[in-house]
């Protein structure tokens, strides 16, 4: 490994949960907003914006804590699934203290489709990470340098 190999990664994972978690939000928000219940569920824009930079911090430093990030490569897919699920309990629960502590009326349902939804994209994306970091980190020009070049051939 190259110096500061494993310090690149465990950046990239962390940013790649963060935008799975911000993902995962807006689907469980978007979700639980066109279910008809009982009572009418919506979310202002800085109680929303707090409640995710929240679960962000939460989700992120339970990984750092438990050094996730540097298991997820060479793991068989059992142990890997067990770590994101020990990242989403202990993020949902920190979700459900912060609604406590601001006194929020968040919804049940809403709780259990965003653990839910971040559990699975964070499955998804941590099961092909491999492929996924293999097919970016092998290629030295990239899609990028690709385009430039189809540009420049025309």
């Amino acid at each position: 490994m190259f110096p500061g190999h494993h310090r690149r990664l465990r950046i990239l994972y962390g940013v790649a949960d963060l935008v799975l978690i911000a993902l995962a939000f807006q689907l469980a928000y978007w979700a639980r907003t066109h279910v008809q219940l009982e009572h009418d569920f919506a979310l202002d824009g800085p109680v929303a914006a707090a409640l995710l930079v929240w679960s962000m911090f939460a989700f992120v430093a339970s990984a750092s804590w438990w050094e996730i990030y540097d298991r997820i490569d060479g793991r068989d897919p059992r142990s890997v699934l067990v770590d994101a699920f020990q990242q989403c309990l202990v993020g949902a629960v920190a979700v459900v203290l912060f609604e406590f502590i601001w006194r929020l009326d968040l919804s049940r349902s809403f709780l259990g489709l965003f653990a839910f939804s971040t559990w699975l994209l964070f499955c998804l994306f941590r099961l092909n990470a491999g492929r996924i970091l293999g097919a970016v980190l092998t290629d030295r020009d990239g899609l990028l340098g690709q385009l430039r070049a189809e540009g420049r051939d025309r």
